[in-house]
């Protein structure tokens, strides 16, 4: 996403929706992959075959507000 005002309300959002459904902290950014779509889907293919599988498991959801808003 290339709007930042767009990529940070996604953010406020997500994180709402994992605090209401208590979704546990290594669950995070797979709770938020499934919700990706158009580009930022299309980024996401990109940094899995970038980063490679065993690096996007292990990522926090931490890791990657820092790399989506990047």
């Amino acid at each position: 996403m290339k709007d930042p005002i767009v990529s940070r309300r996604w953010i406020v959002d997500m994180e709402s929706a994992q605090l209401t459904s208590f979704c546990p902290e290594g669950s995070k950014v797979r709770y938020a992959v499934v919700c990706l779509r158009d580009r930022a889907r299309d980024w996401w293919e990109i940094a899995i075959d970038s980063l490679g599988a065993q690096t996007v498991e292990a990522m926090t959801w931490t890791d990657f507000v820092t790399r989506f808003r990047a």
